[in-house]
């Protein structure tokens, strides 16, 4: 089973970008029928907010999305410094990108 990997911005409205990286994932796993694990890192590191400081986290997030087969960037990607760091991961690593849902599952489709 494919990992794809969910990067979105967090920092500024954190409570609407949770929710909106969850739908995100939720409406991804209907498409793909639950043929492809999604990673919410909003959701994964949730545990952690106040408990460690942001670059731990960050380190974290990196290290989950280097074991992952793909990467989806959402709105909003280019001015996350977060979703930054996860665009140089997953470039020095050589990892698929896909710059919105909508574009991984028009590839996924080709895929199936």
């Amino acid at each position: 089973m494919k990992m794809i990997y969910i990067s979105h911005p967090y920092t500024g409205d954190e409570k609407n970008n949770m929710q909106d990286a969850r739908q995100i994932a939720r409406q991804l796993a209907k498409a793909t029928n639950g043929q492809v694990l999604f990673i919410n890192p909003l959701d994964t590191f949730s545990h952690c907010t106040g408990v460690l400081d942001y670059m731990p986290i960050l380190e974290q997030c990196i290290e989950l999305l280097e074991r992952c087969d793909g990467v989806i960037f959402c709105k909003g990607w280019e001015q996350s410094r977060g979703c930054q760091e996860e665009m140089d991961a997953s470039l020095n690593s050589k990892i698929p990108r896909w710059y919105s849902p909508s574009e991984f599952l028009d590839h996924y489709e080709q895929e199936a």
